[in-house]
């Protein structure tokens, strides 16, 4: 199977958030799904990379509670 860069996001899995009053403001790409690539024949991200950018997902979110976490003992 083959894959390409993401026309919808233009490979950076990333696009702006279409309500957003700023233009610094994004949200995952809904056709690669954050992979950046998606197959030539079906137009979906493989899923492999999909599970990656989901569990790199969940290990920020974790670090963001941590980080929360150690200020609220540091107060």
């Amino acid at each position: 199977m083959t894959y390409q860069k993401c026309p919808i996001c233009d490979g950076s899995g990333m696009i702006p958030e279409p309500y957003a009053v700023t233009t610094s403001f994004h949200v995952k790409c809904p056709a690669c799904k954050g992979a950046r690539i998606i197959s030539s024949m079906t137009g979906l991200p493989p899923e492999r990379v999909v599970k990656e950018v989901e569990e790199r997902e969940k290990e920020r979110e974790k670090s963001k509670e941590l980080d929360k976490i150690i200020e609220a003992i540091k107060k």
